[in-house]
């Protein structure tokens, strides 16, 4: 799990001109809501702001919620965020994404935006604290909300802040 972090950081900071600030977050796993929804979510984000303020986002995110009794089949993709923000161990981050449902067992995609937090719980410092949390919200077009919001079962998520060269 540590790797597409350090990869990401390690790109981004092999290629800064300046010095400056990396900021991101990464997880891959499933999520249950408490409502009985379940997910999966892949994602890695990550915000380069370098010393003359000029910011540089990279990343994408995969999230695919399983049909149930509880919640209908819908997948979230997102590319790189054009927000992303990290204190102590909550990430939020955003951007244009799609959603795709299901209708009459067709794929229907919505244009909109995506926005995510994650609450890193599980740290160096802090290993036996409760799961790690996971939302994600999504605005589109006619209208169209979707949001969960669920302790992670399976996987992790990181979130950090470094001072790159």
């Amino acid at each position: 799990m540590k790797k597409p972090l350090i990869v990401c950081f390690a790109m981004l900071a092999a290629t800064a001109l300046a010095d400056g600030t990396l900021a991101g977050s990464y997880g891959k796993g499933s999520a249950g809501s408490a409502d009985g929804r379940t997910a999966t979510f892949d994602y890695a984000e990550t915000k380069r702001t370098a010393s003359n303020g000029v910011r540089k986002f990279e990343g994408k995110l995969r999230f695919e919620q399983k049909q149930n009794d509880h919640g209908r089949y819908v997948l979230i993709e997102m590319g790189a965020a054009d927000s992303l923000g990290v204190s102590g161990n909550v990430c939020e981050f955003g951007g244009r994404g799609r959603l795709i449902i299901l209708v009459n067992r067709k794929p229907v995609g919505y244009n909109g935006r995506a926005y995510v937090r994650v609450v890193d719980r599980r740290n160096a410092e802090h290993p036996n604290l409760d799961a790690d949390l996971f939302r994600i919200r999504f605005v589109g077009e006619k209208d169209l909300k979707f949001e969960f919001e669920g302790l992670v079962r399976e996987g992790d998520l990181k979130v950090a802040v470094q001072n790159v060269k």
